[in-house]
């Protein structure tokens, strides 16, 4: 995946998770909340580059669990968007509605 956010847990709280996979499941949906909420605000010039924004989890080195909300890689231009460039404005759509579950 191309430059995403992370919802990232340390060992301990992924040994809990082990015991109350409830927990992992609402994170999950945090990161698809997440996407929808991008996804709903992003540009869709073609709509191609917006329905390529995805959830990857993984394990990371040292245990920690990761999930990414982001765009494929192939889809690169989305951060132009996102972020702007010297010739466009920024139109942030990613950053925003991670923000919105910043302190849930």
């Amino acid at each position: 995946m191309a430059q995403g956010f992370r919802i990232v847990m340390s060992r301990g709280v992924q040994q809990k998770i082990e015991t109350l996979p409830q927990v992992d499941r609402a994170t999950r949906r945090v990161a698809d909340r997440i996407r929808d909420d991008a996804y709903s605000a992003a540009p869709k010039d073609t709509g191609a580059g917006a329905a390529s924004l995805a959830v990857e989890g993984d394990q990371e080195p040292g245990g920690v669990i990761v999930y990414r909300v982001s765009w494929a890689k192939e889809k690169f231009y989305m951060a132009f968007a996102e972020l702007g460039t010297v010739h466009e404005t920024p139109r942030p759509f990613l950053r925003p509605a991670a923000e919105k579950f910043r302190h849930h």
